[in-house]
């Protein structure tokens, strides 16, 4: 099981983690909280147990939240540069294990081509365009880490298998695939010896085991005959998904984009099941290690794993589960061919190959990147814009950004306004100071003036006798129909008309984005625009048909 050493290959391992790193920090340089992280930050109100254990689409998820509340009680949430450090040393470390774990297989430079891939591996956007991805690579690295302490062989090598098997399956539940795993390295590569060992799995099982009949009564994780039927079919399309990210087939050569092909990847795939069949079953069958079983099943657990609880949200070419696929089947690789030795044209042939692997990975890193720092300056206008309109005017039961199943925005910020102003009362926020909101981008006011609509309530209500103040006009439109824009006076203004079509308001933004309802014909109708923070004034623009009255509220 050992390969060839050079103290050289891990020299260049270290200057590509160095690249890796100054990459992934410049790519995310203005990125914040994206999709679960937002779930750390609003839905983990204390320290109880009952809180930190609570399942998330039935996953135990208990390592990562102590994480995030720990690191926004140091740190604050208005500064991500200590999530974005903490992600990228996760990624470093995961890659030294999965490392240290190959080179003992096939060498330190055939280790290394695999390595790299993993450092750079854009093809699972979600956990390399940003920290999202920290839960993911924690669970990976305690799991690599546990088959490395399993290894030693000795009683402190044990301990710290059964302590950072613990910590996997308490990050992620891919930990249940390193533990699967566990299990088969206990039974088939040490025999009866094994089976005295086997407290090291059995108590971070038996925990496991307890949370879950603890949970049961949040559901989440019921498996139906239907879930059974169609593993086959998932298990299959995960294998795919995963080959094409590996292979870097995965992007569509005509649109560019961040959506998953796998067209490519079915062709690799069954060259896989073909490699794996053959080395175990072909004439060279009874050389290949015992311990290859490790490595078969646990990314045939993990993908059943994920066809037992696929959703809309769940499916098995989802971009968060592709970097533990090919942590998995890169392993098995490099222990179906341990004790691999080549010469000067197999290593330039593998050279090729990395290059052509790592091009539509570090193409999909780029996008992810522009995709994340756009939705998270929009995250922020929006906050911003929220706490303009402050915890006192804002319904708590405010859902920040609906769920209308549109693409743009993503609508990753799905809690609600009243546990957001209670995680950050009086601490720092990850929304903009209200002064530098002018000076975004337009796509990030715009979205700050629709959230603010929201978040006042604004919509027409009929008009008291005593609500139209100062000056009234009258605007007539020309053509038929017509639209008026004009600046709100302080508080608000009303409006009547036979043939009002819309109503829009703009502050931050130059565009007229946030649209109001229209009202009634012929009844006067009152926007009561309550004053904030922000000293900037409101537009309004007034689409009809026929003449209207706008007054002074």
């Amino acid at each position: 099981m050992t390969g060839e050493r050079d103290p050289r290959a891990r020299w260049a391992l270290a200057a590509v983690m160095v690249a890796a790193a100054a990459l992934l920090l410049w790519l995310t340089r203005t990125e914040t909280f994206f999709a679960d992280e937002w779930n750390f930050l609003v839905g983990y109100p204390d320290w109880s147990p009952g809180t930190l254990l609570h399942p998330n689409s039935g996953n135990l998820i208990a390592a990562p939240a102590v994480l995030y509340k720990t690191m926004t009680a140091v740190f604050g949430a208005d500064d991500y540069l200590p999530f974005r450090l903490l992600w990228v040393g996760l990624d470093l470390l995961s890659a030294g294990l999965f490392y240290s774990l190959t080179r003992r297989r096939v060498g330190d430079w055939i280790a290394l081509a695999p390595t790299t891939l993993l450092l750079f591996f854009g093809a699972s956007w979600e956990v390399f365009g940003g920290p999202l991805g920290i839960t993911i690579l924690m669970a990976v690295a305690a799991g690599l880490g546990m088959l490395l302490c399993l290894e030693r062989g000795d009683r402190a090598g044990d301990a710290g298998a059964a302590v950072l098997l613990a910590l996997s399956i308490a990050t992620y539940t891919i930990g249940l695939a390193f533990a699967v795993g566990a299990v088969v390295e206990l039974a088939v590569g040490r025999g009866r010896e094994g089976w005295r060992r086997a407290w090291v799995i059995a108590a971070p099982l038996l925990l496991y085991g307890a949370w879950r009949a603890w949970a049961a009564k949040y559901g989440g994780t019921d498996v139906g005959f239907s879930d059974v039927l169609t593993l086959p079919g998932s298990v299959a399309n995960s294998m795919a998904a995963v080959c094409a990210a590996i292979s870097g087939s995965f992007r569509d050569p005509v649109n560019s984009g961040l959506a998953l092909h796998t067209e490519g990847g079915r062709v690799f795939a069954v060259l896989l099941a073909g490699i794996v069949v053959w080395r175990l079953f072909g004439p060279a069958g009874r050389a290949v290690d015992r311990r290859v079983w490790i490595f078969v099943a646990m990314p045939l657990t993990y993908w059943a794993l994920i066809g037992a609880n696929l959703g809309p949200l769940r499916t098995p070419d989802a971009s968060r589960y592709l970097y533990g696929g090919a942590v998995f089947v890169l392993l098995l690789l490099t222990q179906l061919y341990a004790g691999t030795r080549l010469g000067r044209r197999g290593y330039a042939v593998l050279a090729v190959a990395l290059a052509f692997c790592l091009l539509g990975n570090l193409a999909n890193l780029r996008d992810a990147s522009r995709f994340l720092r756009d939705n998270g300056d929009e995250n922020r206008g929006e906050l911003t814009a929220l706490e303009l309109a402050g915890p006192g005017r804002v319904d708590r039961n405010l859902l920040v950004e609906p769920l209308t199943g549109a693409i743009t925005p993503l609508e990753d910020m799905a809690f609600f306004a009243g546990p957001y102003f209670d995680a950050f009362a009086g601490e720092p926020s990850p929304a903009y100071p209200p002064a530098e909101l002018p000076r975004r981008p337009e796509h990030v006011r715009v979205r700050a003036d629709i959230e603010l609509v929201r978040a006042f309530a604004l919509t027409p209500v009929p008009a008291p006798p005593t609500a139209a103040l100062g000056a009234c006009l009258t605007f007539a439109p020309n053509p038929v129909p017509g639209t008026r824009a004009f600046r709100v006076a302080p508080g608000g203004f009303t409006v009547r008309g036979a043939a009002i079509t819309g109503i829009a308001l703009r502050r931050f933004g130059d565009e007229f984005a946030a649209t109001l309802s229209p009202p009634p014909p012929g009844q006067a109708e009152l926007v009561a625009i309550p004053a904030d923070r922000s000293p900037l004034p409101w537009y309004a623009q007034v689409t009809t048909s026929a003449p209207v009255t706008i007054c002074p509220a």
